[in-house]
Parts: C-alpha cells; structure tokens; sequence
C-alpha cells in the first residue's frame, strides 16, 4: 500500500493558532499583558505616522519609544503609515505609504518587517502587486471565512474569524479535530481598542484560558506561519519519494503516517 507523506507543523502537529491586530492604540499594552499570560503569540500591525498622536482621536496611539518593549515576543507588520486606503491612493502614494512604513518599523524594532494588513480591508489585484514589489510577503483581509484553511495566495489571507463573532464556538470546533487530513489554523482578528469599546476584556481572556496550552497547537505569529509553509512548499522530493531534500533556512516537519520527520535546513533525508 502507498504511505501518504504530509507536511505537518513543527513537532508533527497539525493545528496552528495565531492572531492579528491593527492600529497600534494604548490598549495593546493591556492586551499583550493578555497574551504574554496565556502563551499566545500575535502579530501587530502598525501606522508608524500615528506614533505618539492622541489629538483627534477617540483612542491615543501608543508611543515611538515604547514599541520595540511593547512587542517583544510578537511580531511587527505594516498597516501603511497613514492607515490609507488602497484602492482609492495612486500606486506612487501607496508605494511610498507602503515602503515608509517598512523602513519606520524595521528601524525601530531593527528586525525584518514582511507583513501587512489591508487597511479598511481594501485590496485588489494591483494592491497585490505592490505589496509583492516592496517586499510584503503576506497581507490579511477583513473577510471572516469561519474556517481553518491555509491561504493559496498569502497576500490574500483571509482569517477565520474577529473577535467579536462566535468565537467559543469556533474554538470548539478547532480544538475538536483530531484526525486530520490537511492543516488546520485558527486565524482570529481584531483591533484591541475594542475590548476597551465594547468592555469585553474579561471575554478575551477567558477565551485564550480555553485556547491555550495545547499540546497539538503550535502557537505562532503570522510571519512564522506564513514562512514555515513556504518553506514545506519549497521542499524537493525524489521522484520514488524515497529522499527529500529542503532547500530553505527553515527546518520543516513531514509525516509518512507512522513517523514523524524533521528535515533541517540544507538536509536531504532518508524515508521509510
């Protein structure tokens, strides 16, 4: 009988869980206090024109000073300078809005910057191709899919779900999948001004008290997951299946059904 090989998630698991959200306002300190308690990783996406300004705006934006400490452990991406909108901006402005932003955050944090959020969840085939061309290398929608498939094309990638929809049911579900037969990721959405808004601090924490700690999850910023799929895209199987090789800087996990393989950076390996 013919042995499936599969890509798996680090450690052989099949589940991934990770979070994203935008803006960049005071309330984030209070939520990745949330986060940092529970073990959950998230990814930020920042207006780095917005650093330190409060006037005109219900919520302050957090400070340029604080945001290498803030966001430590988590991971960084863009959201434009201005928070400007795709689709109605000339190529040359969002280029620039784009590239600005880039230089800001990777200046501040000194880390590579390859995300990106669509602001207003405005995007078309060009907004791609710009994102493509300034080095973007994945970009998240506003559209709430209420699953937990992988993207086909990253700078399309839509999560399963914002934090304000039924997401303890959602969770069920994810957490109830046991037998497999793709990669499953738990991809939630918000902004955490909200919580402060709408009072449901208490809601989101009880949510990750139930979401983490997990041994059949890895819990992951969407930088990490995006860059650990590419690299099992990129992986070179010998025509009998009987060797792989991986030609990334990421070590990847495969799986035959009965014994987990871990092929390291440069590595060709051996299968059974």
């Amino acid at each position: 009988m013919r042995k499936r090989i599969y890509t798996c998630f680090p450690e052989g698991k099949t589940l991934a869980f990770t979070c994203s959200y935008d803006d960049g306002k005071i309330m984030d300190h209070r939520f990745v206090k949330i986060l940092n308690r529970y073990g959950i990783k998230a990814t930020f996406h920042l207006n780095s024109d917005y650093f330190d300004v409060s006037e005109g705006h219900q919520y302050p934006y957090i400070k340029k000073s604080e945001v290498k400490s803030l966001y430590q452990g988590h991971e960084i991406a863009c959201h434009s300078c201005s928070h400007i909108t795709m689709t109605r901006g000339n190529s040359v402005q969002n280029i620039n809005e784009i590239i600005d932003n880039r230089i800001a955050l990777e200046n501040i944090c000194d880390t590579l910057v390859t995300g990106y959020s669509y602001p207003n969840g405005c995007y078309d085939q060009t907004s791609k191709e710009i994102l493509r061309s300034c080095g973007i290398k994945y970009a998240r929608t506003t559209k709430s899919i209420y699953k937990f498939e992988l993207p086909q094309d990253f700078l399309e990638w839509h999560p399963t779900c914002h934090h304000n929809e039924d997401i303890f049911a959602f969770l069920d579900k994810f957490l109830g999948i046991h037998h497999a037969e793709r990669l499953n990721v738990f991809y939630l959405w918000g902004h955490s001004y909200e919580f402060e808004r709408d009072q449901t601090w208490n809601q989101i924490e009880t949510f990750f008290q139930k979401a983490t700690g997990h041994n059949n999850v890895w819990y992951v910023t969407n930088g990490e997951l995006q860059a650990y799929i590419e690299a099992s895209r990129r992986l070179i199987f010998y025509a009998d299946q009987s060797k792989v090789y991986n030609p990334s800087a990421i070590c990847v996990y495969i799986s035959n059904g009965e014994r987990i393989y871990q092929v390291a950076s440069g590595q060709t390996i051996q299968l059974d």
